[in-house]
């Protein structure tokens, strides 16, 4: 006969494979909607009962913002990101929160909240080479700097990943500050191209994922 203590312990166990299996599902579900950019389902997604309660609500608002930032919706996001930057948060998602601000308001020409994350993000004193490409971010946009145009034109040849779409970014800018638009042109094109790739990456990826699951049906 099973005892007490034996019974709660299979229950706590249930409940944690229940808690990780639902916790995959809400991941896998938000992975689909950003590859399809089905953003109003995922924004919906976000006040389900299953959101609700397998992700923790800055999860959810982070989520969020991201949505809204890829609809364009630069209102809503912007409302989302004061609600996370005004809630009780630990260290690292302080620290997530203001990244995600410090871009957030640089595109949304708020450049006076901008340089306050900036400084925020500075006084950290965690990431010496984060904090340099941030201050050079601020300076490009917000002051349509291009000191830093030779540098990342040198540092763009063994760029890749995320690094290489910040450089060309940061490059079609400067040309664009210079009034070399048909140069800005040309990296404004190639980092679109890399955001379809990612894009399609994305899509088979969540595909391959999709198919698997159903052939273990």
């Amino acid at each position: 006969m099973s005892t007490p203590m034996q019974i709660t312990l299979i229950l706590v166990i249930v409940l944690i494979l229940i808690d990780f299996i639902m916790r995959r599902v809400a991941s896998d579900r938000i992975t689909r909607y950003f590859a399809q950019g089905s953003y109003d389902e995922l924004l919906k997604y976000m006040d389900s009962f299953i959101a609700k309660m397998y992700l923790h609500p800055f999860n959810r608002d982070f989520v969020r913002m991201n949505a809204y930032i890829a609809k364009g919706d630069d209102e809503h996001a912007l409302e989302v990101c004061d609600r996370l930057l005004n809630a009780r948060l630990n260290k690292k998602q302080r620290a997530a929160a203001e990244d995600k601000a410090f871009t957030l308001y640089l595109d949304a020409g708020k450049y006076k909240d901008a340089k306050k994350m900036l400084k925020l993000i500075e006084a950290r004193d965690e990431d010496e080479a984060y904090e340099k490409s941030c201050r050079q971010m601020y300076e490009i946009i917000a002051n349509r700097s291009s000191v830093y145009l030779d540098d990342m034109l040198e540092e763009l040849k063994d760029a890749k990943g995320e690094r290489k779409a910040q450089l060309l970014s940061l490059i079609a800018l400067q040309y664009g500050n210079r009034g070399q638009q048909t140069k800005a042109k040309i990296y404004t094109g190639m980092l679109e191209d890399m955001a379809k790739e990612g894009l399609k990456a994305m899509q088979e990826k969540q595909a391959e994922k999709d198919g698997t699951a159903a052939a273990g049906k």
